[in-house]
């Protein structure tokens, strides 16, 4: 029996060293309380980026728990006044991993870059240098935010690791995103039936975010660190289930359990009480709807029924809500209110577009931008377009308004996307992108929501680079990726050979 090659030897001991080094270092940072936080978050890496080489698929869900479980962690592990200007360590957890598996794609997968990816690159490149602006706050405090809100979008080019994504593997991470926002869900609806635990109520009271308020009651938040990641991430999840619910290639069974959990999950995000990701799942409805070419109309014609049927239920419950008495009844009331008058003097819209028009203006006035240490400061523009002219001037406008022109025409390209795999879930995917008219390009704060949205994206790009024409509308589950031209033998020498 042949040994296994040096490689496979060298991999397998790396391996060791990372999944059997995490332990012991968490088992270090028990006894040692001021580097606890340090030790654990180098552990969590090692044994994550290890799990990845050996198994991307496997290190990328380990990833995703550990993401949507970050804010837990961040409020009952010890705080650690080490390096304390850098910030908390378990937030350089995901930047680090999506760094590692972006080093294997491009040395070990060599995998070529898309367009969109291209963009990313050079716009991380640009918030890079920009943080040695000294509007920004300083280079410490600039750095802290490129490590946190710039150098996640690595995920991008990160989920290249997988090499090209099939639309069954994609299929599989579209139904991950649902599983994670709907047992974030049940953590949510955990605190607002049986209250908030201790750790939770330290983190409230510490942190002092009056977003988390909503008529007087506190509106959940789950395992994250702010109601907009929770928000964010239940937007994902909703917004992939429609997809799954559209896409080709998927039993009716299945698609009818899509069509389940995107009808609960929109109601969570209703009860959250934020209006933008009700307009996106709208938006994203719509969209699919419409551009899912070849699709028969009796699977979209359910989903539309189903969110009907959701929206009927929030406008009962608003009848029976007088006041607000509880979370949810609060939460419901705040929809409402925003809905029926969205530039009334209870509607933060006006304020949103204040600050998006102030971001833009900026940019103007200032073209070289204020860096990236603007971001997610108090003054802030909430939104990415906004906070990229802050940071970046004009060129950040431009980044961010070609980030999604380059979306939109890789999801409506006919050349990618062939009649007959209009409905492909990696094509409807990029068109729900789209509909997201303020995507999270540059978020502060949403931590989960900004990995796993330039995951999914970047895993749904490569598509672009393989598609060629097919009939009908059967999955292509074949060979990743046709090997090159110089790889495969001539008709010649195949005739020689079989003469021989």
């Amino acid at each position: 029996m042949k040994s296994a090659p040096p490689r496979a030897r060298r991999l397998w001991r790396g391996d060791l060293v990372g999944i059997l080094g995490a332990p012991a270092l968490t088992a270090v940072a028990l006894t040692s309380p001021p580097s606890a936080r340090w030790l654990i978050a180098m552990g969590i890496i090692a044994f994550i980026a290890f799990l990845a080489l050996w198994r991307p698929a496997i290190g990328i869900a380990v990833f995703a728990l550990y993401i949507c479980a970050q804010g837990f962690l961040r409020r009952v592990l010890p705080p650690t006044d080490l390096l304390a200007q850098l910030g908390d360590p378990l937030l350089f957890v995901s930047p680090a991993i999506a760094v590692v598996l972006a080093l294997h794609r491009h040395f070990v997968v060599r995998r070529p870059y898309t367009r969109l990816e291209r963009l990313v690159l050079v716009l991380q490149a640009l918030l890079l240098v920009s943080a040695l602006n000294p509007l920004g706050g300083g280079p410490v405090a600039s750095l802290r935010q490129f490590l946190v809100v710039a150098l996640p979008m690595t995920w991008l080019y990160a989920a290249g690791s997988l090499g090209w994504w099939t639309p069954a593997r994609f299929r599989g991470l579209l139904w991950g995103l649902v599983g994670l926002a709907a047992v974030s869900a049940l953590y949510a609806r955990y605190q607002v039936a049986f209250g908030f635990p201790s750790w939770d109520e330290r983190f409230i009271r510490e942190s002092g975010l009056a977003s988390l308020d909503i008529g007087g009651f506190i509106r959940p938040f789950s395992s994250y660190t702010a109601a907009s990641d929770y928000s964010g991430v239940l937007l994902l999840g909703t917004t992939a289930a429609i997809v799954l619910a559209l896409s080709s290639g998927h039993p009716l069974v299945l698609r009818l359990i899509a069509l389940v959990f995107a009808a609960g999950l929109f109601e969570q995000i209703i009860l959250v009480g934020s209006r933008g990701p009700v307009v996106a799942v709208v938006a994203a409805l719509t969209m699919c709807c419409l551009s899912a070419g070849g699709l028969k109309a009796r699977y979209a014609y359910p989903l539309m029924v189903v969110a009907g049927a959701v929206a009927l239920r929030f406008t009962a419950r608003l009848g029976t809500v007088a006041e607000a008495t509880d979370t949810n009844s609060a939460a419901v009331a705040r929809q409402i209110q925003g809905f029926q008058d969205p530039f009334g003097e209870e509607s933060t819209l006006p304020g949103h577009v204040a600050r998006l028009v102030n971001g833009v203006t900026e940019a103007l006035l200032n073209p070289v931008g204020s860096g990236v240490g603007s971001i997610g400061t108090a003054g802030g523009t909430e939104t990415s377009y906004g906070d990229l002219g802050l940071a970046l001037g004009v060129l950040g406008l431009i980044a961010a308004f070609g980030f999604v022109a380059l979306v939109a025409h890789t999801a409506f390209s006919r050349s990618a996307w062939p009649a007959g795999r209009w409905s492909d879930p990696r094509r409807l995917w990029l068109v729900s992108v789209v509909a997201l008219p303020f995507g999270p390009l540059v978020t502060a704060g949403n931590y989960a929501q900004m990995a796993l949205f330039y995951l999914a994206v970047g895993a749904a790009l490569p598509a672009v680079l393989r598609a060629g024409p097919s009939s009908g509308d059967e999955d292509d589950d074949g060979p990743a990726e046709r090997a090159p031209e110089s790889a495969r033998p001539s008709t010649s020498s195949t005739l020689r050979g079989a003469a021989r």
